[in-house]
């Protein structure tokens, strides 16, 4: 019986370890302070679709 509880209670530890650290609120950027944000983005698309019955592939961007 001691033998199967010491893995057992070994892996409720380390989970509630590393339940704590993760809790720490320390915040770090790679910004400097009072760094401007957006609020924009970037994306790409590819579309397949068939224009006078022939097979296309239609690669493009969008952005806001």
């Amino acid at each position: 019986m001691k033998q199967k509880l010491s893995p057992l209670l070994t892996g409720v530890l380390i989970l509630l370890c590393t339940s704590v650290i993760a809790q720490k609120n320390d915040v770090q950027t790679v910004f400097k302070k009072g760094a401007r944000s957006s609020g924009g983005y970037g994306a790409l698309t590819n579309q397949f679709s068939t224009i006078r019955g022939k097979y296309v592939n239609m690669a493009g961007l969008y952005g806001g």
